[in-house]
């Protein structure tokens, strides 16, 4: 906001914002059952387990907030939000072993 408002002070016209919280942040511990779950699906399938602070939103938010302990995982995607944005087949396939380990680990 600060940035247009002072664009706009430039450029000698009005700006006007209206702020709405879309989803609501949430943040886990290495020690909650969902980072546990997705830390030992990884693992099972050759990945090692990064740990990141994401700024975006995603269903997860939305499934947190209702209260479904979900966390995301990060797919090989590049260039994302862009329209050159593209996934390799090898990354899709690899997270669907991940997917399907996932659903081991939790039903262990």
């Amino acid at each position: 906001q600060d940035a247009l408002t002072f664009a706009a002070g430039v450029a000698d016209c009005e700006v006007v914002t209206n702020v709405k919280r879309s989803y609501r942040a949430y943040r886990f511990t290495r020690d909650d059952l969902a980072v546990l779950l997705a830390a030992a699906a990884l693992e099972r399938c050759s990945f090692e387990p990064r740990y990141r602070l994401s700024g975006g939103a995603a269903d997860s938010n939305v499934f947190n907030e209702r209260g479904l302990q979900c966390v995301n995982l990060a797919n090989g995607m590049a260039e994302i939000h862009t329209p050159d944005e593209h996934i390799a087949v090898a990354d899709i396939e690899g997270m669907v072993e991940v997917t399907l380990a996932l659903i081991d680990a939790a039903r262990a």
